[in-house]
Parts: structure tokens; sequence; C-alpha cells
């Protein structure tokens, strides 16, 4: 188990959807790992499908540590940058010691001393020595956690920090302490709901509309049918509701996440 553990954290993949967390997540899980567990495992743990939230064992002071640690790297590279605005006026791209990790808006001090051959990080009420030789761009940062092997995944996305650790994923962006004091007064944009509405998927030709306004349909109903690189991909509705407008025409071209139906 412990081996699978480690070749699972080193399984760098993209592009495509995979589960290669949940394998991580039940290689890590107490019940597991004791052998106590029958074939409604799966079910009893993970009744509403494979989350975050379904980790509770994850090292979140590693996953944060591992983003602060990139963090500085890449403020290290940045700082030795020729032609910035002058430092002392305060415009500069610096280091420092004191930084603060935030996820989902939970904020976590974090000190960070660079030594010669590793880092010490405190956060959590715990202090870490991470030694790793990670450079910008490389997804897996490997190394060693307080004398453990390390094996992090790892990518700048924005202004923050995607971690993957352990069947874990969180976003972490990484603060100097003023600059957090200012994020944590920034208001939270909700996503829209677009429960309401049958998206297009992909781009492609909508050559059949299977509903009409003011039907009522059920969850698991056929919507509509998209033809892209050529093969036909039939749409369903994920709800019960009732046909409010039909947006596009049969025939119509579609470009990627555009409204197809909406529902009252």
């Amino acid at each position: 188990i412990a081996k699978m553990q480690v070749a699972l954290n080193q399984f760098v993949i993209r592009g495509i959807s995979s589960n290669i967390g949940f394998q991580s997540a039940l290689m890590a899980h107490p019940d597991f790992q004791s052998g106590t567990f029958n074939t409604g495992f799966i079910a009893a743990n993970y009744p509403k499908g494979f989350t975050r939230e379904s980790v509770p064992q994850a090292n979140t002071a590693l996953m944060q540590a591992a983003a602060v640690v990139a963090h500085h790297i890449y403020q290290s590279q940045a700082a030795n940058m020729s032609g910035q605005i002058n430092a002392a006026l305060g415009a500069g791209v610096t280091t420092r010691e004191e930084w603060v990790a935030s996820v989902g808006g939970v904020q976590t001090a974090v000190s960070l001393k660079q030594n010669a051959s590793y880092y010490e990080i405190a956060l959590r009420g715990e202090t870490l020595t991470l030694q790793t030789d990670w450079r910008l761009g490389e997804v897996l940062m490997s190394g060693t956690v307080n004398g453990a092997p390390l094996d992090v995944q790892i990518e700048r996305i924005g202004l923050a920090y995607r971690v993957v650790h352990g069947g874990a994923v969180d976003m972490v962006q990484v603060f100097n302490p003023n600059v957090a004091v200012l994020a944590a007064l920034m208001p939270v944009k909700a996503a829209p709901d677009m429960s309401k509405f049958i998206v297009s998927p992909m781009p492609g030709l909508l050559t059949h509309i299977a509903v009409k306004v003011g039907q009522a349909v059920q969850a698991g109903e056929k919507i509509a049918t998209i033809e892209a690189m050529k093969m036909e991909n039939a749409l369903f509705a994920v709800a019960d509701g009732v046909v409010a407008e039909i947006l596009p025409q049969q025939g119509d071209s579609l470009a990627v996440d555009q409204l197809i139906v909406r529902f009252a």
C-alpha cells in the first residue's frame, strides 16, 4: 500500500479525467489499510461521490507548505530579473520570510526560512523541514519532508497554485501579510446558477431538438443531439422541469457552453 501511495502521488497525467485521486485517497483510508472493509465501502464512505471533503486524512499543512516553497522560488527568480522599478519604492519583487496561505478564503500564517540545502516552514503549529530541487515549470515536486520521501504535484495557475497530494486537490493562494488583509475583504463572486439550462459541451452542429416549449421533461430524458467530429452526442436533462425557451434552431452551429434550452 505504501509503495502504491508513492506511485499514485508521482503519477502525472493531464488533459483527461482519471480516478487517480480516488485511488490515492483509498490507499490512505484507515479502513482500507486495516483491511476492515467490504463491498459496501464506496457507498458507505462516499455517498455523494468522491470530493475534496472525502479526504479527511489529507496532509493540508504539507500541501500549503509546498505551495509557499514554490511561491518563494517563483519570487526569488522574479527578484533577480533586471529592469524592475526600484524595490526601495515598494514596487519591486522581493522575497520574504512571512507569508499567508489561503485556501477557499481560509488563511494560514506561514513562516519560511531558506537554508543552504533545505527550507524550514512553520505553520499550523508544526515545523516542516522540506528539501527539494524543484524548479519552476515542473509539475512534480520531489524530495523529503522531515526526512520522509516527498512527492507533491504543483502547478501555478493564474495567481494560485494547484496542489495535488494523497487524493486531495487544493487551490492555494500565497500572499504577503499586508495583501492577505486586503484579500480577506474582497467579495466572493458566486458562480452563475446553470441548473435551469442545457448548454453545449463542445463545438458542433445541432442536428436534433427532441423537446418543444411548454413540454414537461424528466431527469434523464433526451433533449438534443449535437454532431461533432462525425459523432453524435446526445444531451439529457439532469432534473425534472418544463421547457421555457429553445434558444438556437435545429441546424445551427454551436460554440462551447452555448445555451440550448432554458427550463422554467
